[in-house]
């Protein structure tokens, strides 16, 4: 009785002041989640949950959000079995990694959405990574994002149930995922060129066991996997601003809690941060994606290193530097290969004006 009541007075309000609340609610709830039990990766889950969030988001269903438990929990087995069988053999470890990761890329939106392969793509590279670090930390961890998943899932299907989509944004979506829709030829490009960007890091992480950065390349591999870096340098740009402001705005918020190191406190101010951020998401500014960028840096700062640590100030700093690490080799890269597209293109006209 008490939701239908609810149901009924959402209903009633706009569309963008519902899908704001729904940002900041949903948001605030996965962080005091994850903050509140603290298990190992749990600061991941508030900052995947917003691209389910987010203006592109589809709304969740049982059979959607069962289908994502299902992929995820298939993805982490396999991460665990390359840990403990293939790691020792590197060269067949990494281009079976590079041909998943190929095909994940490549996937129909409508298949597949960028939500569930970030979450693969977290799986698959962090599982066998910590296998370098320890054995038996692999599973662990693969045990860990699985949890972080199902507990992604509920809260997400809790927001909707309280906060439910209007006919017009089930149009909105479905138009959205049919306009996001290209060619095979244009997806094979995209996906190739993901791949570029990727997997000399990869490569590189599991040269010189660089566990202790694995945040950066979650990043990479989140920000890697976004083929509109690959079509304007304007949005590279955005997700440098958007870093560096999230990252600033996460040093003030932990200075903040140093004087009121309060759990609600810390929650209080999320909430607001997400509503403020949220507002300017959802509206028509072009600088809208900046914030939405933002919050998920202010999130994963603030997240991984409120857990307890005794050096709290200084991960801080740590973390704004890998975030921004990260964000800037992803920009770059991109624009590196645009250009050699471009210079590749000028060769192959000049050629034939020659001929």
């Amino acid at each position: 009785m008490f939701v239908r009541t609810w149901r009924n007075r959402i209903v009633k309000w706009g569309i963008r002041e519902t899908r704001i609340l729904r940002y900041a609610l949903g948001s605030t709830l996965a962080m005091a989640i994850a903050l509140g039990f603290a298990w190992p990766l749990s600061y991941l889950v508030p900052v995947l949950i917003l691209g389910f969030l987010d203006p592109k988001s589809k709304p969740p269903t049982i059979k959607s959000s069962i289908t994502f438990i299902l992929i995820l929990d298939i993805a982490c087995i396999l991460g665990v079995v390359i840990s403990q069988y293939l790691l020792d053999y590197p060269l067949i470890h990494l281009t079976l990694m590079g041909l998943l990761f190929l095909q994940l890329f490549y996937a129909k939106k409508s298949s597949i959405n960028q939500d569930l392969k970030t979450w693969i793509m977290v799986a698959g590279l962090i599982i066998p990574i910590m296998g370098l670090a320890s054995q038996g930390l692999d599973i662990m961890v693969a045990i860990n994002i699985a949890i972080g998943a199902v507990i992604m899932v509920i809260i997400n299907l809790f927001i909707y149930m309280i906060l439910p989509e209007s006919e017009v944004e089930k149009k909105e979506a479905d138009a959205v995922l049919l306009s996001n829709e290209v060619s095979q030829s244009i997806r094979f490009s995209e996906a190739v060129t993901s791949l570029i960007v990727i997997m000399p890091v990869v490569i590189l992480f599991y040269l010189f066991n660089w566990y202790n950065y694995v945040l950066v390349l979650i990043f990479i591999a989140m920000l890697g996997s976004m083929p509109a870096l690959s079509k304007s340098f304007a949005t590279g740009k955005v997700m440098i601003i958007g870093n560096l402001m999230g990252g600033a705005l996460a040093i003030i918020v932990y200075e903040v809690l140093v004087m009121v190191p309060h759990f609600y406190f810390l929650i209080w101010i999320m909430f607001l941060a997400a509503l403020y951020f949220g507002t300017e998401l959802f509206s028509d500014k072009k600088a809208a994606p900046l914030y939405g960028m933002a919050f998920s840096t202010l999130i994963i700062v603030i997240g991984s290193t409120t857990t307890g640590t005794s050096n709290a100030g200084e991960k801080v700093w740590i973390r704004v530097i890998q975030i921004a690490v990260a964000v800037i080799y992803v920009v770059l890269a991109y624009r590196f290969l645009d250009k050699w597209k471009e210079a590749s293109g000028d060769k192959e006209r000049g050629k034939v004006e020659v001929a």
